[in-house]
Parts: structure tokens; sequence; C-alpha cells
């Protein structure tokens, strides 16, 4: 059995998208994009799973180049509940095994 190589199953990309203003200031959207494809027989697509986020805005203009960072405060927040669901876990294990050992008879 022959294993595929990583890179070809798991890539992290850096995208540009330029977005058209109208006006003498150039804006490109960065973002991020993690893509997991799967090995699969020759002539076959299995699919594959992509997260993508956004990372920044560059401006240019006057020849000068500005990058404003886009803070992803879904991520900050989806991170804290999972902290909290652990301590929450952890919490009520500790007060059970407290528990069993006081009222154990």
């Amino acid at each position: 059995m022959q294993f595929a190589d990583v890179s070809k199953i798991v890539r992290w990309e850096t995208n540009n998208l330029p977005v058209d203003t109208g006006s003498s200031r150039e804006l490109s959207l960065q973002s991020q994009s993690l893509l997991v494809c799967p090995p699969a027989a020759p002539g076959r697509e299995l699919g594959g799973w992509v997260w993508t986020r956004p990372v920044a805005v560059l401006v240019t203009q006057d020849g000068q180049t500005e990058r404003i960072p886009i803070h992803n405060v879904t991520r900050i927040a989806i991170l804290a509940l999972a902290g909290l669901g652990a301590g929450a876990t952890m919490l009520a294990w500790l007060v059970s095994r407290i528990a069993a050992t006081l009222f154990r008879r």
C-alpha cells in the first residue's frame, strides 16, 4: 500500500482578491485557506473540505501599500466557549469526586 504525499492532501494557501473601487486607490482582500483533499482512485474525485478565513485588506495608493488586519472575533469567541466548556466539565468532575468521597458509606 502506498501513501500519498501529505502536501497533496493538506494545503495552506494565501489568496489575494482585487476589488475594483473606481478610484486611484486599489483594494485587495487577503484570505487564508486550508484545503483537505483525500486521495482517490485515478479518474475519480472524492471531494474535500475547505476552510477559508479573512486575514487583511491591502490598500495601495500612490505606490504605497498599507495592510489593515482583520481580527476574527468569531474565532476568539469559539475558543473562549470551548475553554469555558472544558472548565465546567472539569469542575463538575471534581465536585462529583469530592461528593463521592464525602458521602461514601
